[in-house]
């Protein structure tokens, strides 16, 4: 963990446990899958357990998942479509121009994923929560 980023992401971070959040559906992805508490027989690493519960997040909403690994991943990125980034601030060009692209309308960082929604319903927002 880079120290320097991680007290300037504490530092900006807000909408602790989802409160100002004013998006029912941002309000929605906060509470039932970045702050809910673990359930018996879940992942006990919360990166793996997040990722985990976007299968079921996608299929109520749904949206396609896609894992962002390299820029070339940011071709396969369209519409109703949850992309997320491992360790957003290693790799902070690829995050910028993945929260950046074009059909980015929601970028989420929570320090350990970078997640982005391309629905066109939402309006352009970017969400630094701290969990």
């Amino acid at each position: 963990m880079h120290v320097k980023s991680y007290l300037q992401y504490w530092w900006h971070a807000r909408y602790h446990n989802g409160h100002g959040v004013h998006s029912p559906f941002m309000y929605d992805f906060t509470r039932n899958m970045l702050c809910k508490k673990r359930r018996k027989g879940e992942e006990k690493d919360k990166q793996k357990r997040i990722i985990a519960r976007f299968t079921s997040f996608c299929t109520g909403y749904s949206l396609q998942l896609l894992e962002i690994k390299s820029e070339m991943d940011l071709a396969s990125l369209s519409e109703n479509v949850l992309a997320y980034l491992r360790y957003p601030h290693e790799d902070d060009v690829l995050w910028l121009k993945l929260a950046n692209h074009p059909a980015t309308r929601v970028s989420v960082d929570i320090y350990t994923l970078g997640i982005v929604f391309t629905l066109p319903k939402l309006q352009k927002q970017r969400y630094c929560i701290r969990l």
